[in-house]
């Protein structure tokens, strides 16, 4: 869909808040000190996990029709989520915890941090990774840039 630059610019704000802000509601959705009531921890279920996979692959097709790469975040937090949790299954025999110095338990708060660090980054590379697949961003060869809009 081609669309000018303008209208092109009005989209990201709502792309840039729906995929951030699904990413980090399920993080830190809940300002508590308990990390067992945090969204998070309902993606460990199997059902739910496969509706959430769901909403956010119709999401990411969405953020291709309008070509915005934001929209794809959502898809690949889960993904980069499902990963890091079955590395820590088969080398701890645990669940992934995931926090901030505020919500993390106090014994694990490099860990925790660590481990949010992690998987934000990994969304992030997943997510320009896969607008490269698809098209919607390009590499420019002079600047060695990724070039996220091209009339």
């Amino acid at each position: 869909m081609d669309y000018s630059f303008e209208t092109y610019q009005l989209l990201v704000i709502p792309s840039v808040i729906l995929g951030m802000g699904y990413c980090l509601y399920f993080i830190q959705g809940k300002f508590n000190e308990r990390v067992s009531k945090q969204p998070y921890n309902k993606l460990f279920h199997l059902n739910f996990f496969g509706k959430q996979l769901l909403v956010t692959a119709i999401i990411g097709l969405a953020g291709y029709y309008i070509r915005q790469f934001m929209l794809f975040m959502p898809f690949c937090f889960l993904v980069a989520f499902w990963t890091l949790n079955q590395l820590f299954l088969l080398t701890s025999n645990r669940n992934i915890i995931l926090g901030t110095r505020w919500n993390a338990p106090k014994y694990k708060r490099w860990s925790t941090g660590l481990n949010t660090f992690v998987l934000m980054m990994l969304t992030f590379v997943l997510s320009i990774t896969l607008a490269l697949v698809v098209g919607i961003a390009s590499v420019d060869n002079n600047s060695k840039s990724v070039k996220i809009y091209s009339r």
